[in-house]
């Protein structure tokens, strides 16, 4: 159960689903369909970033560099799924872009207690991917709070790499914790999940940095 005194914004009930608990399958799948509609306003409020950010990508790629997405939980599940369908989307070699997701594969499958608390095992990801000045680490943090990503992007950064959250955390403020683990943030508005501690659905309104 949902800790709703927690002050990350995944770990809030969300306003507009209070009473989801006790709707019915039709109401439940109507509440649903109305957050998600919210999603392409977001994006588009964003979208000027999301291109530097695929510019930036492209640069990496030209010089033999790699996207590596580093998540846990459902986050590092959605980054390894990209990463895994590069090649038959686009036809690019497989080594160009990779997904790390704490626990390792198992996770993929099976939940990992504590893996994303692990800042140890982040670091050692990085390293034994060899991530270096060429590549471009994206950290997926739905809270902007986990610690085995914060460590992964720290460790990339370290090693010269471009690093970059997404989503980043809610209020700007949030970024003074990451001086020296993230060159960027892909802020995303969002708004509460539904139901609470799942991915958080993105807000319409404009407020990115990138």
């Amino acid at each position: 159960m949902s800790d709703f005194t927690d002050r990350r914004l995944t770990e809030r009930r969300n306003p507009r689903t209070t009473e989801i608990d006790t709707a019915t399958s039709l109401e439940i799948v109507d509440m649903m369909n109305r957050e998600d509609a919210m999603v392409p306003g977001a994006v588009h409020a964003v979208r000027v970033e999301i291109a530097r950010l695929v510019d930036r990508v492209v640069e990496s790629f030209r010089k033999g560099g790699r996207l590596i997405y580093v998540g846990a939980g459902t986050s590092g599940r959605l980054g390894v799924l990209d990463a895994a369908e590069c090649p038959p989307t686009f036809g690019t070699p497989p080594e160009w872009v990779v997904g790390i997701i704490a626990g390792g594969p198992e996770a993929l499958v099976r939940t990992r207690e504590g893996a994303e608390d692990n800042e140890e095992a982040g670091r050692e990801c990085i390293a034994d991917v060899r991530v270096a000045s060429r590549d471009v680490v994206v950290g997926i943090a739905a809270s902007g709070t986990t610690p085995f990503v914060r460590a992964a992007l720290a460790a990339a950064a370290h090693r010269g790499a471009f690093t970059v959250l997404l989503p980043a955390p809610l209020r700007r403020t949030t970024y003074a914790n990451w001086p020296t683990s993230c060159w960027s943030f892909l802020w995303v508005p969002r708004r509460s999940p539904v139901p609470p501690g799942s991915r958080p659905v993105p807000q319409p309104s404009s407020c990115s940095t990138l």
